[in-house]
């Protein structure tokens, strides 16, 4: 630590409330420390607390955007059109091969099973998306409300 006046880091710890010729100064309700330059005088206040929660809100910023990056990537994948497309490709794919007269019991019984399959598919689609969303929107509103902390001074 050092004066802001006159760069001294000589400071010592100043006992609150502190008295001034003639003046009585109460600062009891500060939450600092304060410091008094003895090269200058000068007070200087440190507000150790208030540092320590603004490394705890960027340390939970980070911390949620690193939650955050694989969920949107997810989504993002989920929401892509080649990822619908290919689902609705091989529906229409199965669809066609169960049409075939070449095929046999056993085979359009799978095919049959398959196609079941990719059709929840793309109907749980919808459904995947909306459980991310209703995993990240929660994400986005914290980290919205951390940065608007910051960027306000009110962490």
């Amino acid at each position: 630590m050092k004066c802001t006046h006159c760069g001294n880091k000589e400071l010592i710890k100043a006992s609150i409330p502190m008295k001034w010729e003639g003046h009585d100064v109460d600062i009891s309700n500060i939450r600092a420390e304060v410091y008094l330059c003895l090269k200058c005088g000068h007070c200087e206040f440190f507000a150790m607390d208030k540092i320590a929660h603004y490394k705890e809100t960027v340390s939970r910023i980070a911390e949620l955007e690193q939650e955050l990056k694989p969920l949107q990537k997810e989504l993002s994948r989920l929401r892509s059109k080649g990822h619908y497309d290919s689902l609705n490709n091989r529906v229409h794919e199965l669809e066609e091969a169960l049409n075939s007269i070449d095929i046999t019991i056993r085979q359009q019984q799978e095919l049959q099973d398959k196609l079941c399959k990719a059709r929840a598919e793309l109907k749980g689609l919808d459904s995947q998306i909306g459980s991310l969303k209703s995993k990240i929107d929660p994400i986005i509103n914290e980290l919205n409300k951390l940065k608007q902390a910051l960027s306000e001074g009110t962490f």
